[in-house]
């Protein structure tokens, strides 16, 4: 009889192994569901209210007047948007009317938008174009040049206004 029992005790740490095994998969599909349902909940409860422009929240039913106050606050924010517009190229067009400053250096690079001279220290400068400047044409890498322009140049930032000549020297 006692390889009965030794016989049985082995079936019952095989038939709880199963048992262990079978509760841990019903408890990860149980937190499976429990997971999908929360973030289902959090996905309602995001998309469920609506923030406007000023960070106020309001409910999902709007009344006429407050629509009538939203459409004008859209409205301000268009005119203010175009303003901006307005008071950035008025920035520009000052830029590019402003005084004219020439400097002379060597040429390095021409290109359908762009040329790249280096001056007498050694700095080199970046001058974009959308159409070519008066005397571009007649110069080549390596000429030294004369070039007229308005507005800023920098050796690090973008060249910001208009090229009016390039003249060889």
């Amino acid at each position: 009889m006692i390889p009965v029992k030794k016989k049985n005790l082995a079936d019952n740490k095989r038939k709880a192994s199963r048992d262990e095994k079978e509760i841990s998969i019903i408890m990860k599909k149980r937190y499976a569901l429990l997971l999908t349902g929360l973030l289902t909940l959090s996905l309602a409860a995001g998309c469920g209210t609506k923030t406007d422009n000023a960070g106020e929240t309001s409910a999902p039913a709007v009344s006429e007047s407050q629509a009538a106050k939203s459409t004008e606050q859209a409205a301000k924010s268009t005119e203010q948007a175009a303003e901006s517009t307005e008071q950035t190229a008025d920035v520009q067009n000052t830029a590019d009317q402003g005084e004219e400053k020439t400097i002379t250096g060597t040429i390095d690079e021409i290109k359908d938008f762009m040329f790249i001279i280096t001056d007498e220290s050694g700095a080199a400068y970046e001058f974009s174009f959308e159409t070519a400047p008066e005397g571009l044409e007649n110069v080549a890498g390596g000429d030294t040049v004369k070039v007229t322009y308005t507005g800023e140049i920098s050796e690090v930032d973008p060249f910001n206004g208009t090229v009016i000549s390039v003249e060889k020297q």
